[in-house]
């Protein structure tokens, strides 16, 4: 009983710090009293593609499914990752704390399947918490996770670049909240690979 104990210990642990950070992501997704625009003249020029929705929600999957596999399996290799995830989850709800973003949204009269997606976007996710983009910075963690375990990059370099464009092309983020996440991304990696030496 007691080495089944030390046995879920540890995995509840990670679930529960998953789940917090999931959580301090939504509460922070709200009206701020000052929001601050990372928007540039490049946000201007790029337009509105619908069709780069598919990407942008299937990011869903790919970060849930990845979290699900990681907890389940529970190898040295998915509990790095998992701090990975965790670490960087925590610096990016710092930045939506202090540093809160919001964005104008194009309004979409009509159009068709495309369309109705985007309106379904825009309708369940608050245009706030953009900086640094959480799409890109989990979709990087997850990416590297699974190069990691070596699937093949042709295979999975080429979804994570959509999934970051998408982010633009659907207009739920500017090009500087791209940067944002790599930037965290790569920060995170730096601090994690030190701690774990």
């Amino acid at each position: 009983m007691r080495k089944k104990f030390k046995l879920f210990l540890p995995r509840a642990i990670y679930v529960v710090s998953v789940v917090v950070v999931l959580i301090g992501y939504s509460l922070t997704n709200r009206p701020q009293v000052t929001t601050f625009s990372t928007q540039t003249l490049v946000d201007t020029i790029i337009p509105l593609v619908p069709v780069f929705v598919i990407p942008y929600l299937l990011y869903l999957p790919f970060l849930f499914g990845s979290l699900v596999w990681m907890l389940t399996r529970f190898s040295h290799l998915e509990r790095l990752w998992l701090r990975r995830f965790v670490f960087a989850q925590i610096i990016a709800i710092v930045f939506f704390i202090f540093f809160p973003t919001t964005m104008v949204r194009p309004i979409i009269v009509n159009g068709g399947l495309f369309e109705d997606l985007v309106r379904f976007v825009y309708t369940n996710d608050q245009p706030f918490n953009l900086f640094p983009s959480t799409h890109v910075l989990h979709t990087l963690i997850m990416t590297s996770y699974w190069v990691r375990r070596g699937y093949s990059r042709q295979l999975i370099f080429p979804f994570t670049a959509i999934v970051c464009v998408s982010t633009v092309l659907v207009k739920q983020h500017y090009a500087l909240d791209i940067v944002g996440g790599i930037m965290v991304y790569v920060v995170t990696d730096l601090i994690i690979k030190r701690i774990t030496l």
